[in-house]
Formats: structure tokens, C-alpha cells, sequence
């Protein structure tokens, strides 16, 4: 198990100005899985101390070799967005955290006061992954 560092690179921001500042946005990154093996944990998008994240989203780019699940979540709960989603799905599957079943989501998202990132907490059935990409993307509000 390893916590892989995947945030730098390029990435792609695009963010709503709102009074001169960005209040609104959405933070995206796509991840390569190659290398991935059960309970690596991938920080995959830097969250600034301010940031609401409403809800993350990821949408499979290449599905990955392997049956591969992951949770989707933060250093303090590492499915607080989302449980369990297929990276062996079909390139182009979305998935989203849901409000009953999600604690950040259907807490109206997450108030971070410190910086963080957005986690994947990976299960393989065998071996690391060999082929796989997944875009994960952030909803957020800058508050203050």
C-alpha cells in the first residue's frame, strides 16, 4: 500500500468569476492507473483551505485492465464522495457522489479548513494495473 502523489502535472481548472475572484469553479485532473495495486491511495486534486467541495465526479477515460474499484474521498474519509466505482467500466461510465448515501454529498459537500486532496482508494483483485485512466473532476465554492 502507497499513497501515490498524482496532483502535479497538467491539470485543468476552470472557474465562474464572481466580485473579481473565483468563487465558483471546478478542478479536474486525469489520472494515469498504470503502476496501481490494492490500497494505494492516489491524491488526485489539491483542495485549498475555503473550498466547499460539493461533489466530486469521475468519468472513466480508459477502463482499466483489471477489476478495480476505488473509493472516492479525502485523508479523513476515504469514501466521503463516493463508494466502490468500476475503473474497469466502459470508457466514457460518469459517476457522482448521491445525497442519502454519500456523507459529504448529502451533507451539501465538504468546508475544508485546511488545504487537502481528493482521494482514491484503490482495490485490484490481481496484480497492479497495467492500462487505465480516469478523469476526476471537483465541484466547488470558495468560501471567504
Amino acid at each position: 500500500m502507497a499513497t501515490l502523489d498524482k496532483t502535479g502535472g497538467a491539470s485543468v481548472s476552470a472557474a465562474q468569476p464572481w466580485d473579481g475572484k473565483d468563487r465558483y469553479g471546478v478542478i479536474e485532473k486525469e489520472i494515469d492507473l498504470a503502476g496501481v495495486a490494492t490500497g494505494d491511495v492516489l491524491q488526485c486534486l489539491k483542495v485549498k483551505d475555503g473550498f466547499l467541495v460539493h461533489n466530486v465526479t469521475t468519468k472513466i477515460v480508459t477502463a482499466s485492465d483489471k477489476v478495480t474499484t476505488a473509493d472516492v474521498g479525502d485523508g479523513a474519509d476515504p469514501n466521503g464522495f463516493d463508494n466502490q466505482i468500476d475503473l474497469a467500466a466502459a470508457a466514457g461510465t460518469r459517476t457522482k457522489g448521491l445525497g442519502g448515501t454519500d456523507q459529504f454529498v448529502t451533507d451539501d459537500g465538504k468546508l475544508y479548513s485546511a488545504d487537502d486532496t481528493i482521494d482514491l482508494t484503490v482495490t485490484v483483485t490481481s496484480g497492479p494495473i497495467t492500462v487505465g485512466k480516469v478523469l476526476v473532476s471537483a465541484l466547488y465554492t470558495r468560501v471567504g
